[in-house]
């Protein structure tokens, strides 16, 4: 949904901050629940799919970061 709303807005570019995050983000996880490094358990294939979730949750927390931050530029720039 989030793609969508910045799509149809035509705020693509701010895509990349939330593409970039869940990236980031999917590639601690999955080392972490997969291989059971920094303290986690080791899940496997059930690792990376929690991983997954976490990561797009992150995604999503960063792009309404990025709308919220946006739209206060706006609101305080538009008198």
């Amino acid at each position: 949904m989030r793609n969508a709303l910045l799509v149809g807005t035509n705020q693509s570019k701010y895509l990349v901050f939330g593409t970039l995050a869940e990236a980031i983000t999917n590639i601690i996880f999955d080392y972490s629940f997969i291989f059971g490094h920094f303290g986690s358990p080791e899940l496997g294939l059930n690792g990376a799919a929690l991983a997954s979730i976490i990561a797009e949750f992150m995604g999503m927390f960063v792009i309404f970061l990025v709308y919220l931050a946006k739209r206060y530029q706006q609101t305080v720039c538009s008198f």
